[in-house]
């Protein structure tokens, strides 16, 4: 018979029941401290562009990233070493980066295309935010016990995941022509 284990430990056991997701707390602590990061590169560069509803919306999302998504899912995966939380990280993620290259892309255009690389860090952030979506999907997959319902419900994460796979491949290699609702950003696509 197996020994329970507490959550947190780093073998990736939650008490006898072996899981695939890794809970270090150093991989927790470095993926928190770069949503933190990349929030507040986000509102930077929105400054930077000096468009303010750039700014308000960089400020909204990454409050929502840095402050309240990638913290909740730290916790949880410390604590529960629960799919939740990483799901939780990864949506975290997925918000920042997308929103940083957004104003990053907004903020090389306002200032005479001066940011080296703007075109493909905007072109990442919008498959980048593919990703983040199917990670809400995963997260209410999951939701609350870090589990699947059933045996059933595999072919649904399984046929989720293939399909945001396809979507990111899809768009990171559609070649035409890139356009930022949100922003005055509008280039071809490396791919095209």
């Amino acid at each position: 018979m197996e020994a329970h284990l507490p959550a947190s430990h780093s073998s990736g056991r939650i008490g006898i029941v072996e899981t695939s997701w890794p809970t270090g707390p150093r991989l927790v602590s470095r993926l928190w401290a770069f949503i933190t990061l990349t929030a507040l590169g986000a509102i930077v560069s929105a400054i930077a562009a000096g468009d303010p509803g750039g700014v308000a919306y960089a400020v909204v999302i990454s409050i929502s990233a840095a402050g309240a998504f990638a913290p909740i899912g730290a916790l949880i995966v410390r604590r529960r070493g629960n799919a939740v939380g990483w799901a939780l990280l990864g949506l975290a993620a997925g918000l920042a980066v997308s929103t940083f290259a957004a104003q990053y892309a907004a903020a090389s255009i306002a200032n005479s295309e001066i940011l080296p690389a703007w075109r493909q860090v905007a072109w990442m952030g919008s498959w980048v935010f593919v990703l983040m979506a199917g990670c809400l999907a995963l997260l209410l997959l999951l939701f609350p016990s870090g589990r699947l319902p059933s045996r059933r419900w595999r072919i649904v994460l399984w046929a989720g995941t293939a399909g945001v796979a396809a979507a990111a491949v899809g768009i990171a290699l559609n070649p035409v022509r890139f356009t930022d609702s949100m922003t005055p950003v509008s280039f071809q696509t490396p791919s095209g």
